[in-house]
């Protein structure tokens, strides 16, 4: 008897030493419907922003009026913490265009990041350019610190002040890019809430369009788009640019057209290129979307995504997965196949820790 109850603790004590054997469930936040994944890393966390399709509204149309946030420490546990900012939180946004009320819809694709102990929130709300949020920790409270758009609504019309990305480079430099169907970048000051206005066309530069750059568009556009001032496409580039750095090489990842989006991807020698297109880096989901956020934990890469793959999902009520990115000696991104497992976990749950 004796030496039973001894051989089961030294079985428990081998057990709590091995590793977790569990594996993330693709879609990573199973209790909402998520897209647009925004991951950052800070100290060890990785923060997951993106926004969040309701449930219930308009139908065939995105019903979207706040951000959330969920965090994971191994790739496999997260902690939700539900909406963390909404369109409430730009006065502006207010004012009726069209028939549409601010506050009740349009809040797209966001981007968070972090600079002296500061968290700045770009988001795009639908028709009124993209604004800024700022907080002292990643849960909040978001305000506005500038009362107006950042970026205000231009040539493009209603689509192209759309899907903020931003990042900081190794000499502190700031950057924000966005567009659909251009692709438009300024160079954000170091207070991250104005740009430098002394380049471009008052500070905005409009990226070159051409196929050497972004892709061939395959079957290519000849019937305009449905946007409200129809433009062609002569790129494979959409929408949701994201920038990302690994070694000395920046890239540049976009969904890509035609609808379905699929994912692509260009490198140049900035983050403000010029750029040169690398090809696919996921074929089309299960959403006529996507949207690509791509960031190093852990020793890894991840390409976070969204789909259609819950249920009652479609166009409308995405979800956000991730799966591992891997790249080849040369920098060139291999494409990747989307799985239903996720990745494998990059650490061990402490069983003492709330999640």
């Amino acid at each position: 008897m004796k030496k039973t109850h001894r051989s089961a603790l030294v079985l428990l004590s081998i057990l709590a030493s091995l590793p977790a054997a569990s594996f993330a469930l693709n879609p990573i936040i199973q209790t909402m419907y998520t897209a647009d994944p925004a991951p950052m890393v800070n100290k060890g966390t990785l923060y997951l922003f993106s926004s969040h399709d309701q449930d219930v509204g308009e139908k065939n149309n995105f019903n979207m009026k706040d951000w959330v946030l969920a965090t994971t420490t191994d790739m496999v546990n997260w902690t939700q913490y539900g909406a963390i900012a909404s369109l409430r939180d730009f006065a502006w946004a207010a004012k009726e265009i069209s028939g549409w009320d601010g506050f009740d819809n349009g809040a797209w694709a966001p981007q968070v990041i972090e600079r002296d102990g500061k968290w700045y929130l770009y988001a795009p709300v639908q028709g009124r350019g993209i604004g800024v949020l700022v907080a002292d920790n990643p849960l909040g409270p978001y305000t506005d610190p500038i009362k107006k758009p950042l970026i205000a609504g231009h040539a493009g019309g209603l689509y192209d002040s759309i899907d903020p990305t931003v990042y900081i480079d190794d000499k502190g430099q700031a950057y924000l890019a966005w567009g659909n169907p251009n692709l438009w970048s300024v160079k954000l000051n170091k207070d991250m809430i104005s740009y430098d206005t002394s380049v471009g066309e008052n500070g905005i530069i409009r990226h070159p369009m051409t196929v050497k750059a972004l892709g061939e568009r395959n079957p290519p556009d000849t019937q305009g788009t449905t946007l409200p001032k129809p433009a062609l496409r002569g790129t494979s580039y959409e929408e949701g640019p994201w920038l990302y750095k690994r070694k000395n090489l920046n890239y540049l990842f976009f969904a890509g057209g035609p609808i379905p989006e699929h994912l692509g991807y260009s490198t140049g020698p900035t983050p403000e290129g010029p750029w040169t297109y690398g090809g696919v880096v996921m074929n089309p989901q299960s959403a006529f979307t996507n949207h690509p956020g791509v960031v190093d934990f852990k020793g890894k890469t991840y390409l976070f995504y969204h789909n259609a793959a819950l249920p009652g999902g479609d166009g409308f009520k995405r979800s956000v997965a991730v799966d591992e990115l891997k790249f080849n000696p040369d920098g060139s991104v291999r494409t990747v196949q989307p799985t239903r497992e996720g990745p494998a976990p990059v650490a061990t749950l402490d069983p003492y820790q709330r999640v």
